[in-house]
């Protein structure tokens, strides 16, 4: 019981899987995000956009499940 306690997270993190989608707007990449994350079945668990300095400027990071 203790090994399968121990092992849990990794089967967690195993499921999880992370996304950077680029934009010329926060909306492109945000929607670019969800696009594929419907494509491939998944969930948005988290995402956080920022804007570059470079083309395209937008910029989003997401964790699916």
């Amino acid at each position: 019981m203790v090994a399968i306690a121990l092992l849990s997270p990794f089967y967690v993190a195993a499921a999880e899987q992370t996304y950077t989608a680029y934009g010329y707007s926060n909306g492109q990449a945000q929607a670019y995000t969800g696009y594929y994350a419907k494509w491939k079945n998944l969930t948005v668990v988290s995402m956080s956009c920022y804007q570059r300095t470079i083309q395209p400027s937008w910029c989003c990071d997401a964790t699916l499940r």
